[in-house]
């Protein structure tokens, strides 16, 4: 474990000594990350609060038109604006998301340096490269539209298959099927990977001062090659394990917390866990970026985190 203050080694990781370092992180400056993270997640809370009230009013109306039938206020009323809040929540989530990874790399990249990160300075290298944040997130869209809509053709193709094969051939028909769902599991890994890939490139932007492009390029190259992909393969698997998990734990406590109408607890508890997410899986994005970095690039990294004190100074 690292002390309060003390610069973490640059040395390659094993998958348990990523884990390790990014709690080590995370518990040691709780307050910064909580900080960081807290941009993102304090409008969305707000606005979540108001779309959980619309959706209570939308389903009240609902009710009372089923039980009185011709004399209940119309159900539609108000959806649109519940529709819109949802899409707004959407919006702010990605946008202030992927500010808040750039931020997460470089207070990563000062503690690295010297043991010690501040907020402002954080931000403020993120801020800087808002044109390309913005000019990655559009390519981030592009790409898992594309991702998404291919894998979706592919699997509506294989199962047409299966339904046509087993008419004739019941051998043929579950072959098909074992198919499907073998293409369902790698288009799922690859928009994992992608995100993956994604998140690198944003801790790309915020380390090595290089143009959106040239990021998304260097994040594609540091996750698809034959030397981390199975890596990274198994991060993926963690981080879902761990995400499922926290989900599930905020959906018992929800139905909790609504069946007893306690509605502002139950944001705050989508929040607390939105802080701790956002927090640990960004510090843990910026550990494995690093460790991939130091094991191809080795003394170059060390250059790299270097070069963050003036930028910082100058914030």
């Amino acid at each position: 474990m690292l002390s309060a203050g003390e610069p973490a080694q640059l040395r390659p990781l094993s998958l348990g000594e990523l884990f390790d370092r990014a709690v080590t992180l995370y518990v040691r400056n709780a307050a910064l990350f909580t900080l960081i993270a807290l941009v993102v997640v304090l409008p969305l809370a707000v606005m979540n609060y108001f779309v959980s009230m619309q959706d209570s009013a939308t389903f009240a109306q609902i009710l009372a038109q089923v039980q009185h039938p011709g004399k209940g206020p119309p159900p539609v009323s108000g959806m649109g604006g519940g529709m819109t809040l949802m899409f707004g929540m959407l919006a702010v989530a990605i946008v202030l998301g992927a500010f808040a990874v750039v931020a997460i790399a470089a207070a990563v990249g000062e503690l690295y340096r010297s043991g010690r990160a501040e907020f402002a300075p954080c931000y403020a290298r993120a801020l800087r490269r808002a044109g390309a944040i913005l000019l990655a997130l559009l390519c981030e869209i592009a790409v898992f539209t594309f991702v998404v809509f291919a894998g979706a053709f592919a699997m509506g193709l294989v199962f047409v298959a299966a339904f046509l094969l087993v008419r004739g051939s019941a051998a043929l028909g579950v072959a098909a099927f074992i198919g499907a769902l073998i293409i369902g599991v790698m288009w799922l890994v690859a928009m994992l990977l992608c995100y993956l890939a994604f998140a690198f490139a944003f801790n790309a932007l915020g380390i090595e001062g290089i143009g959106a492009g040239a990021a998304i390029g260097r994040g594609f190259s540091r996750i698809f090659n034959r030397t981390e992909l199975l890596r990274a393969t198994l991060i993926c698997a963690a981080l879902i394990a761990m995400y499922a998990g926290l989900t599930a734990v905020s959906l018992g406590m929800s139905a909790v917390f609504e069946t007893l109408h306690l509605r502002l607890l139950n944001v705050a508890l989508s929040a607390l866990i939105s802080l701790v997410t956002t927090s640990f899986f960004g510090i843990l994005f910026a550990v494995y970026y690093f460790d991939v970095r130091v094991r191809r690039e080795g003394l170059d990294m060390q250059a790299q985190i270097e070069s963050l004190q003036p930028t910082a100074a100058a914030s």
